[in-house]
């Protein structure tokens, strides 16, 4: 899996953020950059910025070298400037190599993400939750998805996370756009892309990203020896919603009082959305305050899309009918999911062929960290052992550096 004309895109020597309706600066990154954090982003080539969505769409038009014009409100005043692109930096570890790897999909360059601490024939490949965030993030000191990788690399598990539509190097339009359908056919033509050359896998289906691991094993199933399932949704996708709002709350330190208030208002604003009679534009100008939900991030575009598609998945009879090695695991420090529910889901589905499936419980949130905010080492070492077993039962592995 050799990166091959891999087209980075472009950098402005900073990051954004968005508020409201306005593009922001978020933290400059070099020296030589015009940027000041929180200059306001008024225009790029003369067409005025108003998301994060399209000043990253027009940047990744450009490559490093390419100049953009670019005027910015600066203390009230409008400032312009041309403006050279450096190439995005890449991730990068001491310990083990990482590769950029492509591929074509209906026309659209996918970027892979690929941790290499040896030269195996298998690999852990990621499908990650239901948000559309990157997972190419070497700018960001704390990420769910890279930081749970790298741990499992620095114990000698090579691993492969795919760019979402729209993300990262990735084409195609804004992730949120997608139904859970076309992810999963995503999933399955970048796992062809890796079985090609020569590697078996292991799935790790992260959340929402569990739900794809029966469909996905149907697929490949010569090619996939055995998958890892957390913290999924066992209940009603509108309760997971929900759930996963008062998550974010949690996350964002809200006290429980407002996290209440705001669960209860997020239930009949996702009542209103799943009704399927207004767009969410339109109901945000209609209801001004759900507005927060769409500001930040904690309604994802595609939910919708998602929702009927969740809700005709038959989770419990899709993990009995694969017939691999599973490995189940649950968070107990994880607000959004229903612990119980969790444990009596995972025993229905180990309760057919208890040999091949593992159940293990670790004091871990969402995103597998700890009560000291660590990614959580037992955890990570269960993950390792379970993978370790089932590989030496297929195919040699070399635990050494490649």
């Amino acid at each position: 899996m050799k990166t091959i004309n891999h087209h980075r895109r472009g950098f402005l020597g900073c990051t954004f953020k968005a508020e409201k309706q306005n593009v922001k600066v978020k933290e400059v990154y070099l020296n030589a950059s015009f940027f000041k954090q929180e200059d306001t982003i008024y225009s790029i080539q003369n067409e005025p910025i108003e998301s994060m969505y399209q000043l990253e769409a027009i940047i990744k038009k450009y490559h490093a070298g390419d100049s953009l014009d670019i005027t910015v409100v600066r203390n009230e005043k409008y400032i312009s400037h041309n403006c050279i692109l450096y190439e995005y930096p890449r991730e990068s570890s001491s310990l083990f190599d990482i590769e950029y790897d492509s591929f074509i999909y209906k026309n659209l360059f996918i970027e892979l993400l690929i941790t290499k601490p040896n030269d195996n024939d298998f690999v852990l490949f990621l499908l990650q939750g239901i948000d559309c965030s990157t997972i190419d993030t070497p700018l960001l000191s704390k990420n769910t998805y890279r930081d749970l990788m790298y741990s499992l690399s620095n114990f000698g598990i090579p691993t492969v996370r795919v760019e979402l539509f729209g993300n990262g190097d990735s084409d195609g339009y804004k992730c949120g756009k997608y139904g859970f359908n076309d992810i999963i056919d995503l999933y399955d033509a970048a796992m062809h892309h890796v079985i090609a050359s020569g590697k078996k896998l292991i799935l790790f289906g992260y959340s929402i990203g569990a739900l794809m691991v029966p469909s996905l094993v149907n697929r490949n199933r010569e090619s996939v020896l055995a998958a890892i399932i957390f913290d999924t949704m066992i209940f009603g996708p509108k309760d997971y919603f929900v759930k996963n709002k008062i998550r974010q709350d949690i996350l964002r330190g809200i006290p429980k009082d407002k996290i209440m208030y705001n669960a209860r208002t997020f239930d009949s604003f996702i009542e209103i959305v799943l009704d399927g009679k207004h767009s969410i534009n339109d109901i945000v100008k209609q209801n001004p305050q759900y507005s927060t939900y769409v500001e930040h991030g904690l309604f994802a575009g595609h939910d919708t899309n998602y929702y009927h598609e969740l809700s005709e998945i038959d989770f419990l009879s899709g993990c009995k009918s694969i017939s691999l090695p599973l490995l189940l695991l649950i968070g107990s420090r994880d607000c959004a999911i229903d612990f119980k529910q969790h444990l009596f889901f995972f025993d229905s589905i180990s309760s057919t062929e208890s040999d091949i499936i593992h159940k293990e419980v670790f004091s871990i949130d969402h995103s597998f960290r700890n009560e000291t905010g660590s990614i959580d080492s037992e955890c990570i070492k269960c993950i390792c052992d379970f993978i370790f077993e089932i590989v030496m039962k297929h195919i040699p592995f070399d635990g050494g550096r490649a």
